[in-house]
């Protein structure tokens, strides 16, 4: 969510990163505008869905960067080598991995698997729900109350932040070692954060069979973004973790 990536500060030179999780290319854009600098340097881009790899693809063809897109699930890494990964980064990929009850756990020992010795992991996450209910992360807190109960009404599994204090110890249990992280906060402007919303509304409300609740659900969801337009936006609270491979 912030600009830059704790990897800017490492020596990448003739190095191997992966992404885990590049959803709609935001992270990805960051790593290739960081990594084309660097000499000998490959970048695997993966994710569960290869639907936003092309676009991709023709957005960076004329980029001198090594480039691998993977179809593959953060559990998995299908056809990783184990110690083949200089580091890895994961950003707000746990979340999603985790609305299936300890997948996160298996993928972060994948992780541990295909890092190298010394390798390093970095993570960028937001925080649960229930850590910060309250000013200035209101308006945020009731943007995921609000697609979150509505996944669960529609059927599907809602994401499921992991607390940094938790990850650490998950981290901790794989094997991961020398691990910090930090608190972190960004502006969303009300049109960043509405169209999110308003995308998320339009798919799920379509599963509900209750009139009265998909009523209820635009109902709430005018009124947030009516709060977001007088305000301009919103603060939401994330969290940086690294950690390294012994």
């Amino acid at each position: 969510m912030g600009n830059s990536l704790l990897i800017e500060n490492e020596d990448l030179k003739d190095k191997i990163v992966l992404e885990v999780g590049s959803g709609r290319g935001d992270t990805t854009r960051k790593l290739i505008k960081i990594l084309s600098k660097k000499q000998g340097l490959k970048l695997i881009v993966s994710d569960i869905s290869d639907r936003n790899f092309q676009e991709l693809q023709d957005e960076f063809s004329s980029i001198n960067l090594q480039t691998q897109y993977l179809c593959s699930s953060a559990q998995d890494l299908s056809g990783i080598e184990f110690n083949s990964v200089d580091f890895i980064v994961c950003n707000y990929t746990l979340c999603a991995v985790n609305s299936q009850p300890c997948a996160a756990l298996l993928a972060l020992k994948r992780f541990y698997e295909v890092l190298i010795p010394s390798g390093k992991l970095f993570i960028e996450e937001e925080y649960p729900v229930f850590h910060t209910t309250s000013f200035p992360f209101k308006l945020w807190s009731e943007k995921w109350m609000l697609i979150k109960s509505l996944l669960i009404l529609s059927g599907n599994n809602p994401f499921n932040e992991i607390a940094p204090e938790i990850l650490v110890q998950l981290c901790n249990l794989i094997g991961f070692t020398n691990m910090f992280w930090s608190n972190q906060t960004s502006f969303l402007t009300s049109s960043e954060v509405t169209e999110f919303l308003q995308n998320r509304l339009e798919v799920l409300v379509k599963y509900l069979s209750n009139e009265n609740l998909k009523t209820g659900y635009l109902e709430s969801a005018r009124k947030w973004q009516s709060k977001i337009q007088k305000d301009k936006g919103m603060e939401v609270p994330y969290y940086r973790l690294s950690a390294q491979k012994i």
